[in-house]
């Protein structure tokens, strides 16, 4: 999906600032991490052409990702919409055609909007069952290629396999967690094409 090999960087010094939102859930929102130390707060730190408003909210599904897309979305342009929903999903039991129908709507709105998206993919423990996972990840394909999104299918990179990132509920990721997946999504937006 990521064929454009012009760094991000480059293409800022001429242009102005990116804005990006991020749509998620406690994965992204910094849920119990000290402040300004979840993946958010550390990409928008290390990258200062990027404008980040951080619309994740702990607890949220897709259902209430949709309202809140939405509503940001219809306010304001941004120039990079990520989508990073699904996980309170799986956990809830929610049909995976659900979440599908309400990630492809918010997708519409972005694409209405002249936005490009950015999926980022939530794998889910592989305890779950194979065939679970590999359900889930299909989703996650499917959208990204009936849509021409872009799509990171494992944004949380190597610490969704190692129990030493997880904090004590055996569900979030720990401090040490998040530069990993701040790198793992930093790549993903820098391989995108702005301004084109």
């Amino acid at each position: 999906m990521f064929s454009c090999l012009i760094p991000l960087c480059i293409l800022s010094q001429t242009h102005s600032p990116l804005n990006i939102i991020i749509f998620g859930d406690s994965l992204s929102s910094g849920y119990n991490l000290p402040y300004k130390k979840d993946w958010v707060s550390l990409l928008a730190s290390n990258n200062k052409q990027f404008i980040i408003t951080n619309a994740s909210v702990s607890g949220a599904t897709s259902t209430d990702g949709l309202h809140i897309a939405t509503f940001h979305l219809n306010k304001k342009y941004y120039h990079l919409v990520i989508i990073a929903l699904g996980g309170n999903d799986f956990l809830k039991g929610i049909p995976i055609e659900h979440t599908r129908n309400n990630l492809e709507k918010i997708i519409k709105i972005a694409n209405r909007n002249k936005s490009k998206v950015l999926i980022l993919g939530i794998p889910f423990f592989s305890n779950y069952g194979n065939n679970y996972r590999n359900d889930i990840l299909d989703m996650y394909k499917t959208l990204s290629v009936k849509f021409n999104s872009h799509l990171n299918p494992n944004f949380l990179g190597e610490v969704i396999n190692d129990r030493k990132f997880l904090q004590s509920d055996g569900i979030h990721f720990n401090q040490e967690a998040q530069a990993i997946i701040q790198s793992n999504v930093e790549k993903s937006i820098k391989s995108l094409r702005f301004y084109n």
